[in-house]
């Protein structure tokens, strides 16, 4: 299996993995079991191909699954973001027509190296549904925290106080009240969560002794997510890209 498969994969996995398919494994079967038509489902590749050929897109990579069994996976063409940073791909989660999520590429300098990831936003391109980070070669301990669980989970456990006094835990947001895109910065020694601090919804806690790693992502995924504004904005405002 080639690199650019494993990305796919990868991508994919964590795109199920945030969207928690009700704890259900997704097997593969064939489409005629569940009800899908294989004379269509071969189509898709076709279709998909050449949209790739028209450049109307430089690659995609296609999952169908009904019932929790999946009937086609493919990919097509390139969007190799590690080897060519003009290349934009968009990844989707759609359901009867309707986006339900997502999944955007983000890359760039951390300390010692480029750090590469993928972050996943809501149909509201507002608020975050997860964000992984896949490839680096930053310090392990210090700057490499960066991929590990507690790091990503600041991003979609941000802590709001209720009425009656409780915290409930939302997704940090990555537009502001305007739904100009502001990104989420990553603040050394931490967030201030204290009500004067109106801009905590975009911010998420540093990692101690490893600043300059940090000062890498606000950078690049900012920087990531206003190449993007046009289409996350169509897709807020239309539903489609």
């Amino acid at each position: 299996m080639n690199d650019q498969r494993l990305l796919y994969l990868y991508l994919l996995s964590f795109f199920f993995f945030q969207f928690n398919l009700a704890g259900q494994e997704l097997v593969p079967a064939l489409p005629e079991n569940v009800g899908v038509s294989s004379e269509r489902i071969n189509n898709l590749n076709q279709v998909l191909q050449q949209y790739v050929d028209d450049n109307s897109m430089s690659g995609a990579v296609a999952l169908v699954a009904r019932k929790n069994k999946i009937v086609f996976f493919d990919a097509v063409g390139k969007s190799d973001i590690e080897k060519n940073k003009d290349v934009l791909p968009v990844y989707m989660r759609v359901s009867n027509e309707k986006i339900e999520g997502i999944a955007l590429p983000i890359a760039g300098k951390g300390l010692w190296s480029t750090i590469f990831g993928y972050i996943a936003l809501n149909p509201d391109t507002e608020s975050v549904l997860g964000i992984q980070f896949y490839k680096h070669g930053e310090t392990p301990g210090l700057g490499g925290e960066v991929e590990k669980k507690w790091f990503t989970d600041n991003f979609v456990n941000h802590p709001q106080k209720q009425s009656n006094g409780e915290l409930k835990y939302i997704p940090k947001k990555i537009r502001d009240k305007n739904g100009k895109i502001v990104s989420i910065t990553v603040i050394k020694g931490g967030v201030d969560y204290s009500d004067s601090n109106n801009a905590s919804i975009h911010q998420v806690d540093g990692i101690s002794g490893a600043t300059v790693t940090a000062d890498g992502v606000t950078d690049f995924l900012l920087e990531d997510l206003l190449r993007y504004e046009k289409t996350l904005n169509k897709i807020r405002d239309y539903g489609t890209i």
